[in-house]
């Protein structure tokens, strides 16, 4: 097997890589985002991600709730959510059903906001 490993850069590049400056491995200088630049990001791969969960069933649960609610959200707000879709869809999806009781480590608060923002979106 060949393997085949990128040049290494000259010392002043690497140099300017490992201190704070932007960049890659391969000298490639980055755009550094705001911090308004970054939360944007981070609610928009929250959205996608709230859709792309990998079951139909949470997808309409997380992916509605993650549309009308992520543009209002904190960063505090936004690791709430990201916690609970951090949890696998089998477990998720009974709690949200009411069949099994979340375990101690969900944040139940926020679980059951999200609860009661699907229930009306059904009732509609």
């Amino acid at each position: 097997m060949i393997v085949v490993k990128p040049p290494r850069a000259d010392k002043a590049l690497q140099s300017a890589y490992e201190s704070d400056q932007i960049g890659n491995k391969f000298g490639i200088m980055a755009h550094q985002m705001s911090a308004g630049e970054d939360i944007s990001m981070r609610r928009k791969k929250l959205r996608y991600r709230a859709w792309h969960r990998g079951t139909r069933e949470m997808d309409l649960v997380l992916g509605p709730y993650a549309d009308a609610h992520t543009e209002a959200m904190d960063a505090a707000q936004l690791d709430r959510l990201e916690a609970l879709m951090s949890e696998e869809d089998p477990p998720l999806l009974k709690w949200v059903m009411g069949q099994e009781t979340p375990p101690d480590h969900i944040d139940r608060e926020f679980l059951d906001l999200v609860i009661a923002d699907h229930h009306a979106r059904l009732a509609k």
